[in-house]
């Protein structure tokens, strides 16, 4: 954290959760369309201002004033095993990385958000189909649970919580954010609260829990979710009649952008990372020498998927 932190009160012994307000979250649906998918992942910027889960220790980080631009409040691990509905335990590969800074180890009655960016299959024809979203799988799955015990890296939900509604896979990179508890969150004039940069792991999520909040700054995870095409400055010359939408050969385009599809190294795995098809909700990287790069996810802009990218509407 970039701002100090006052030191968190006492843990309050737990109680009921049934007269607490319901979890609020935009857009909760049980299955997201892709271009709601791509909010999470590029964007990712989940406030919660009104928020609660049963047996969930609310306020228990105290009161928190934000002073200074760029501030990061979450903590962010990567999922260890995949973990399957309707179990009520899953595992990091470090629970330092939830349990460092000022909130301390992490532990009963603490919040953290279990969120899976990728893992949608895609067509990989050469030709305008390449990208289409044949197979969501849990692309885009999300859900807030209570932790009830931690035990090495392994932690088990809350009785009150059940069990995980939804699958998460390591191959779709899901991620486990911790979720702070404040009394009351205070962002001043010039101040901003933004996620850590998502680097293919990790990251790319802001999400607070607050009894009440003061913003007179900023929160934002603009820039910092999925990944635009790697730029790569070709001298030889090539061909400027390439009209592939799938390649391994970078004189074939530019890098397609992350998406929920993947990213660079599993697009090798489809037919190739360069060219113009659009991998779902990521950008295609163009045709020909040193055509630029996709954009990352283009999340939800207004244009349809068309296979063809997302252009610039007012460049002929």
């Amino acid at each position: 954290m970039s701002t100090p932190h006052q030191a968190p009160p006492a843990k309050p012994t737990l109680r009921a959760g049934a007269d607490r307000p319901r979890l609020v979250l935009p857009n909760a649906l049980s299955r997201f369309s892709v271009t709601t998918a791509a909010l999470l992942a590029v964007f990712l910027c989940l406030v919660f201002s009104v928020f609660s889960t049963a047996a969930a220790q609310e306020g228990t980080d105290g009161a928190l004033t934000v002073t200074a631009a760029n501030t990061v409040l979450n903590q962010y691990a990567v999922l260890g095993a995949n973990a399957a509905a309707g179990t009520t335990s899953f595992s990091v590969t470090s629970i330092t990385d939830l349990s460092s800074g000022a909130y301390g180890p992490l532990e009963r009655g603490d919040l953290v958000m279990l969120y899976q960016p990728q893992g949608a299959t895609i067509s990989t024809a050469d030709n305008a189909s390449f990208g289409a979203v044949t197979n969501l799988n849990s692309a885009g799955r999300y859900e807030v649970v209570t932790v009830g015990s931690v035990s090495g890296n392994t932690i088990t939900l809350d009785a009150s919580c059940g069990a995980l509604r939804y699958s998460y896979a390591t191959a779709g990179n899901a991620q486990v954010v911790r979720i702070p508890q404040f009394t009351t969150l205070t962002i001043g004039s010039g101040a901003s609260v933004v996620a850590s940069a998502w680097n293919g792991q990790r990251g790319g999520v802001v999400a607070v829990q607050a009894q009440s909040t003061v913003i007179n700054g900023g929160v934002s995870a603009s820039g910092l979710g999925f990944r635009g095409g790697a730029p790569d400055n070709l001298s030889a010359a090539s061909s400027v009649d390439t009209t592939l939408y799938r390649s391994s050969n970078a004189e074939g385009g530019g890098e397609k952008g992350e998406s929920i599809a993947g990213y660079s190294a599993l697009y090798d795995t489809l037919g190739g990372r360069y060219g113009r098809g659009a991998p779902a909700n990521g950008g295609g990287g163009g045709n020909a020498h040193n055509a630029g790069g996709g954009g990352g996810a283009n999340g939800n802009n207004g244009a349809t998927w068309s296979g063809q990218g997302v252009k610039d509407p007012n460049t002929a």
